[in-house]
C-alpha cells in the first residue's frame, strides 16, 4: 500500500510539474511599452549591488516609475564618477531624466541569449547617468537594512587584495574578480564554486543548526519533552528569507533556499524519501514563483547535477570512492548541457573539482565568513588565497583544460539523457529477481535477460551515433550554393563566406572596446553552429580595432589555413599581436594589393581592387576592397574605404548585385557617383545599435533610398545572409525587420 501511495503521489506531482513547465515556457514578462532610445522621467529605488570603479558606479534600479507610471522589472544603470557616491546608497529613491535602451542580443546565430538571461534577473533596460544628468533625491526607503549591511561589507573589503574573494563567497559579488581569473575558473570548470548557491545556504544553515543545538541541549526540558530536530528545523525555516536576501536574492540562491525549505519541512513529515520530494517540490515552486528561471542555463545545470547525484551515483562503503563517483556522475550528467550552452568542455574539470571542492567547501568558504567577522585574520586568509590562485593557475595550464566542441542540438541532448535513463532502468532491473509472469513456466535466467537488456542499450547508443553522423554528413556535404553572412557583431565588420566547393572564409573579425571578446563570445559560437573548427582563409582588411580584434581568439582556437592582409606593418598593437600569434602557429600570411592576381575556386573568382602598391595616407583607405564573381552574381566588399578610394574604383567595372556599404554608412563614403557606378540591388550596413559614431548617416541612407536600393542593417535585423546559386538569390535575416 505504501508503494501504491507513493506511486499516486508521484503521478500527481508529475502532472503538476508538467503543467507548470508549460506555463513557465509560455510565460512572458509584462514588459513596459516604451520607445527604445528615448528619454523618460525615471523614478526608482537603488537596489544592491552598487559597484564603484574609476569609470563610475554600476547600479541596479528597482521599483520603477516612468513618467509617474509604475512599471515592471529593473533597470541597469551606469553613473559617471562625478556623481556623489552617497547619492547611490541602497534604498535611496531617486528621480532623473535619462535615455532608456532596451537590453538586446547582437542577433547572430549561436550567441548566448543575454536578453533572456537579463529577463531572468528582471532587467529589461539600461540607462546612463552622464556628468550633466540632474539627479533628485526623494527619500530613503525603509526595509533595506540587510542590503545596507552588505554594502558596508563591500566598502570594508573591496580595497583589500584578497577582499574580492571574501565578497565573492559571502555576498556573491564577483565583479571585483579580474576577467583573466574568471576565464581561468571557466576553463578549469570550477566557476560554479564562486556562485552563491546551495553550498553557501547549507553552510549558514549548518551554523544555525549547530548553534541552536548547543543552546537547546543545555536545557533539560528541551531534551526530555520536545523534539529538538523539529524545533531546529523550524528555526532554520524562519531564517531562510533572511538568508535569501543576504545572499542577494539571485535565482540560484532562490533555488537553494526552496530546496532547503522542503528538506527542512521533511523533518515534520518523517518521509523516507525526503531528498526526492524536496527536489520535486522545489522544482514545482520555482516554476510557479520564478517562471523566468526556465530560461536560465544554471536552472538546467543545477537540476541535472542534483538528479545525477541522487539517482545515478553508486554508494560504496569507502567515502573516497563515493566522492569520486559523485564527481564523475555530476560531470557526466551535466556534460551534454555544458556542450549545448557553452560549446566547450573541460577534461581537466574532474581533476580540478576533485581538489577544489573540498578545499573551498571545508577551508576557504568557512574561513571567508570568519574573516568577514574578524578582519584581523586577513594575513592568514591571504595564505590560503595564494594556494587557491596557484591551484587555479596550474589547472588552467594543463592540456585539454578547455576543448571546443561542436554543439549538439536539443534533440541530441534529449537522446543523450534518454540513454542515461535507459542505463538507470538497466541497473534497477539487475537488482530485481527475474520471474516469469506465465504460470507454470520456468523463470528466465537472469544472465540471459541482462544480456538482452545490455544489447538493447548498445543498439540505442549506435542509433544515436548514426543519427549524429547523419547530421554531420548533412552539414559537411558540399552545397552548390554560395552563402555570404554579414555577421551582427556590433559596431564592426565580420563577413563569413561558405563557398560552393566547401571552402570557407572570414572577411574581418569585428571588435568592441572593453572586456567583450567578439572572437570568443560571437564568432567562435557562430562557427560552431556551422559545425566547423577551421577557417580556410582569414582576411584582415586593415588594422582598425573594430575589424581585427576578434581574430586573436580565432587564431588561438581554430585551425587557420592562411591569412590575407592589406599591409604588414602598423602602429596598432592589436594588429601586431595578431600577426605574431599567426607566425607562432606557422600560418601563411599574404599581403594583397590591387595588383594581386585574382583568386579562383572553380566558377567563383575574387578580384582585388584596393589598396594600391603605395601606402595610403589614411588607414581606412588602405582597406582591402574585393569583388566576388560567381556565374551571373557579383558582390563588392569595401570595408572602410572612403571617398578617395571610391573615386578610383569608379574607373573600373564594379557593377554588383550586392554591396557591403563602405565604412558602416559613414558620410565620408557612398558618394552618388560611386552608387551610380555600382548600381546594387541590395546593400548591407554593418553597424552597432546606438553606436557613438551615429552610423549610418541620414544623408547616406537617403542617398540609397533615392537610388531604390534595398538596405539591410545588422543593428536592426541582426545577421544578414545572402544565398545564391549564381543565377538567383534570396536574403535571410536573423531577426524580423521592424515595421
Amino acid at each position: 500500500m505504501q508503494s501504491l501511495y507513493f506511486s499516486k503521489r508521484l503521478y500527481v506531482l508529475g502532472v503538476l510539474s508538467l503543467i507548470l513547465l508549460v506555463r513557465a515556457y509560455v510565460w512572458k514578462p509584462p514588459l513596459p511599452k516604451i520607445d527604445d532610445g528615448f528619454a523618460y522621467k525615471v523614478c526608482a529605488t537603488v537596489g544592491f549591488p552598487t559597484e564603484k570603479s574609476l569609470q563610475g558606479t554600476k547600479i541596479i534600479f528597482e521599483d520603477l516609475s516612468l513618467h509617474d507610471q509604475k512599471v515592471w522589472g529593473r533597470l541597469k544603470a551606469w553613473a559617471a564618477p562625478n556623481h556623489a557616491e552617497a547619492l547611490f546608497r541602497v534604498g535611496n529613491r531617486l528621480c532623473f531624466d535619462g535615455v532608456i535602451r532596451k537590453v538586446h542580443n547582437f542577433g547572430i546565430p549561436g550567441e548566448f541569449d543575454s536578453e533572456r538571461w537579463h529577463l531572468t534577473q528582471k532587467i529589461w533596460g539600461r540607462v546612463n547617468l552622464k556628468k550633466n544628468t540632474k539627479i533628485v533625491f526623494q527619500k530613503n526607503v525603509g526595509g533595506y537594512w540587510i542590503q545596507h549591511f552588505r554594502q558596508k561589507l563591500v566598502r570594508r573589503f573591496e580595497k583589500e587584495s584578497s577582499g574580492k574573494y571574501i565578497l565573492a563567497w559571502t555576498l556573491g559579488v564577483k565583479s571585483l574578480l579580474s576577467e583573466r581569473f574568471k576565464n581561468k575558473l571557466i576553463r578549469t570548470g570550477v566557476i560554479h564554486l564562486f556562485v552563491v548557491s546551495g553550498l553557501h545556504v547549507g553552510l549558514v544553515l549548518l551554523f544555525i543548526w549547530t548553534l541552536g543545538f548547543w543552546v537547546l541541549s543545555r536545557f533539560e526540558y528541551f531534551l526530555l519533552y520536545t523534539n529538538i530536530q523539529k524545533i531546529l528545523a523550524g528555526i532554520c525555516i524562519f531564517s531562510l528569507p533572511l538568508i535569501y536576501i543576504f545572499f542577494g536574492g539571485a535565482i540560484p540562491v532562490g533555488r537553494a533556499t526552496l530546496m532547503a525549505f522542503f528538506v527542512l519541512l521533511s523533518f515534520f513529515d518523517g518521509s523516507q524519501k525526503a531528498s526526492f520530494y524536496a527536489l520535486v517540490w522545489s522544482l514545482i515552486s520555482i516554476l510557479f514563483l520564478l517562471p523566468q528561471s526556465l530560461f536560465d542555463p544554471s536552472f538546467y545545470l543545477s537540476y541535472a547535477a542534483v538528479i545525477s547525484l541522487l539517482f545515478f551515483t553508486p554508494r560504496y562503503p569507502s567515502k573516497l570512492k563515493t566522492y569520486v563517483f559523485s564527481l564523475l556522475t555530476a560531470y557526466l550528467g551535466t556534460l551534454p548541457l555544458v556542450a549545448y550552452y557553452f560549446h566547450q568542455i573541460s577534461l581537466v574539470s574532474f581533476i580540478s573539482n576533485f581538489v577544489m571542492i573540498p578545499f573551498v567547501s571545508y577551508v576557504l568558504l568557512p574561513l571567508s565568513f570568519v574573516t568577514a567577522v574578524f578582519p584581523k585574520l586577513l594575513p592568514v586568509y591571504d595564505v590560503f588565497i595564494w594556494i587557491l590562485e596557484n591551484f587555479v593557475s596550474v589547472f588552467s595550464k594543463m592540456p585539454f583544460h578547455a576543448i571546443s566542441v561542436l554543439p549538439p542540438n536539443l534533440w541530441q541532448v534529449g537522446l543523450m539523457y534518454g540513454m542515461l535513463v535507459v542505463w538507470k532502468i538497466t541497473i534497477i532491473l539487475q537488482r530485481q529477481p527475474w520471474k516469469d509472469s506465465i504460470r507454470g513456466s520456468k523463470a528466465q535466467p537472469e544472465g540471459r535477460a541482462m544480456k538482452r537488456m545490455n544489447s538493447a542499450l548498445v543498439a540505442f547508443g549506435v542509433i544515436i551515433i548514426i543519427l549524429f553522423s547523419y547530421e554531420l554528413r548533412k552539414w559537411i556535404s558540399t552545397d552548390k550554393n554560395l552563402k555570404i553572412s554579414f555577421l551582427s557583431v556590433g559596431q564592426g565588420d565580420a563577413v563569413y563566406f561558405e563557398f560552393p566547393n566547401g571552402t570557407n572564409m572570414m572577411f574581418d573579425a569585428g571588435g568592441l572596446w572593453g572586456n567583450f571578446d567578439v572572437g570568443e563570445r560571437l564568432l567562435a559560437r557562430y562557427l560552431r553552429t556551422k559545425l566547423t573548427t577551421k577557417i580556410d582563409i582569414l582576411v584582415l582588411t586593415h588594422p582598425d580595432y573594430d575589424h581585427i580584434a576578434g581574430a586573436k581568439y580565432l587564431i588561438e582556437n581554430f585551425k587557420i589555413g592562411q591569412i590575407w592582409v592589406s599591409l604588414l606593418d602598423s602602429k596598432s598593437k592589436t594588429f601586431h599581436h595578431i600577426l605574431q600569434s599567426a607566425r607562432a602557429k606557422n600560418i601563411p600570411i599574404f599581403k594583397l594589393t590591387a595588383h594581386t592576381p585574382y583568386f579562383s575556386l572553380g566558377e567563383l573568382h575574387l578580384h582585388f581592387l584596393n589598396p594600391p602598391d603605395t601606402r595610403a595616407l589614411k588607414i581606412n583607405n588602405q582597406s582591402l576592397v574585393m569583388q566576388l564573381k560567381y556565374k551571373n552574381f557579383t558582390a563588392l566588399f569595401t570595408a572602410d574605404a572612403q571617398e578617395e578610394v571610391e573615386n578610383k574604383l569608379v574607373q573600373k567595372n564594379i557593377q554588383s548585385v550586392l554591396l557591403q556599404v563602405p565604412h558602416h554608412g559613414s558620410k565620408t563614403s557612398s558618394t552618388a557617383g560611386f552608387l551610380s557606378k555600382v548600381r546594387p540591388k541590395i546593400a548591407v550596413i554593418s553597424c552597432g545599435k546606438f553606436n557613438r559614431h551615429k552610423h549610418p548617416h541620414p544623408t547616406v541612407l537617403k542617398r540609397y533610398f533615392d537610388s531604390g536600393i534595398k538596405i539591410y542593417r545588422t543593428d536592426e535585423v541582426g545577421t544578414v545572409q545572402v544565398i545564391t546559386n549564381g543565377q538567383t538569390y534570396f536574403v535571410r535575416v536573423h531577426k524580423k525587420e521592424r515595421g
